[in-house]
């Protein structure tokens, strides 16, 4: 196995390490001659961890984070007893150039390993929310972090929670944005880290890998032309925005036509998810853009799914997803209004629902939304109906019928013609209360 380089960047260890540790590397160990502590990965199965070095050479890894780190340490049996727990991380460690001697080694892991109880030290949630430690990032043919600047396009309700993460996880990144204030708000917050550009074609021209998150097929359609025209080889695109499938298939091909290369990377999660590192990726398209990126969609996103290189299959799943999520939230709109309308509590009904099998984050989260008749947007009600209306014309084409979806479609469009529009989609109760008022 090849030796890989790392480098000492910011603002965590653990991120970046553990990356590099589910990409595949059987074991990988950072002398401590570099940052006065040894860190061994040994990979066996996805997702372990960091955590052990020991003595004579043995390395342990964890793969679940909510084992104690005590209640196995005298259990395991010899040589991995003489394990000793180091130190995650330490503040204030000097930079590491990737030229320098002092690159790790890739080791074989230890015979029988894999079968011996594993220890944890830190769960993933805490390690993202650490502050001031240093980090590793991998710099590898094979890609996972992309080298050179980086662009996003589009910091509007979305784009700014997926920016933010990248920042504060030690990005630098040129931002272009419709409505500049947003941008330059986010250049306020992170002085020397967000460099406003005055077009997108600056973005494309500056940047290696470039982010779009564009809140409608409208927008998609006004800005493009410029990214396109802008691009150059070796350009990478990710485009999080909800699309259709053809309008996706359609940018992809356009941008390797310019010898450039394009993943879809529809996102399933509102604002707050977006703020919390917490979407869901559902990516297609050029393998590389998704080596390239991947370190990326870690820190904005807690899961990834890979559909392959056919661009277009990421925005249907997204349509599926969405299209259940629209459904589901008519149905407790229209109980929210069949209750009222016989007198019956809407806080009863909600902790009902808490309390039984129905219960789900949609139910507490737009709840109190619904009984409030408040709808700060998380997810404006007409991007639910534009991607109802998207899974609708899914339907058509394979000649299946979505009668709940297209009964719940009428209700959003009905919410829209109502002005709820910008609103929160928990606003579609709205609708179902207005056809109560009207029949009572």
């Amino acid at each position: 196995m090849p030796c890989q380089s790392l480098t000492l960047a910011e603002p965590m260890l653990w991120e970046a390490v553990s990356r590099y540790a589910r990409r595949g590397r059987k074991a990988v160990v950072l002398p401590s001659v570099v940052i006065g502590l040894s860190i061994a990965v040994v990979l066996s199965n996805s997702n372990w961890l960091p955590c052990f070095h020991g003595a004579g050479g043995q390395h342990v890894a964890v793969q679940d984070p909510t084992i104690s780190m005590s209640s196995h340490l005298h259990s395991m049996t010899s040589p991995l007893s003489r394990l000793q727990p180091i130190p995650f991380a330490r503040k204030n460690s000097q930079p590491l150039s990737a030229a320098s001697s002092a690159l790790p080694s890739v080791l074989s892991a230890a015979s029988g390993l894999d079968r011996h109880p594993l220890l944890a030290l830190v769960s993933r949630k805490k390690a993202k929310e650490a502050k001031g430690y240093t980090a590793l990032s991998a710099a590898t043919q094979e890609g996972g972090m992309a080298s050179g600047e980086v662009g996003f396009i589009g910091v509007g309700i979305m784009g700014r929670g997926m920016a933010l993460n990248l920042l504060k996880a030690g990005r630098s990144l040129l931002v272009w944005n419709r409505d500049v204030k947003k941008a330059e708000e986010l250049a306020k917050e992170f002085p020397g880290k967000v460099t406003v550009t005055s077009s997108v074609a600056e973005v494309v021209q500056k940047s290696t890998l470039i982010y779009s998150m564009l809140s409608t097929l409208e927008a998609s359609e006004a800005v493009f032309p410029s990214v396109l025209e802008a691009l150059t080889e070796g350009k990478m695109i990710v485009d999080c925005a909800t699309l259709t499938p053809e309008r996706m298939a359609f940018m992809a091909g356009a941008t390797t036509a310019k010898k450039a290369k394009f993943l879809e990377a529809p996102v399933s999660g509102s604002k707050g998810p977006a703020e919390q590192g917490q979407l869901i990726f559902l990516t297609a398209g050029d393998e590389d853009v998704k080596k390239a990126s991947e370190g990326d969609l870690e820190i904005m996103g807690k899961k990834t799914f890979y559909f392959g290189t056919d661009v277009g299959k990421g925005s249907r799943m997204k349509m599926v997803v969405n299209m259940i999520m629209g459904a589901q939230l008519n149905a407790y709109a229209e109980g929210v209004a069949l209750a009222e309308a016989f007198g019956l509590p809407a806080n009863d009904l909600y902790e009902c629902l808490k309390l039984g099998a129905m219960n789900s984050p949609m139910v507490q989260l737009k709840g109190p939304a619904m009984m409030e008749q408040k709808y700060p947007a998380a997810f404006p009600l007409k991007h639910a109906q534009k991607d109802m209306r998207f899974a609708l014309q899914m339907g058509d084409e394979v000649g299946l019928s979505l009668p709940v979806a297209a009964a719940s479609n009428e209700q959003y469009k009905k919410a829209r013609a109502m002005g709820w529009g910008d609103a929160d989609f928990a606003a579609v109760a709205e609708a179902s209360r207005l056809e109560g008022k009207k029949n009572s």
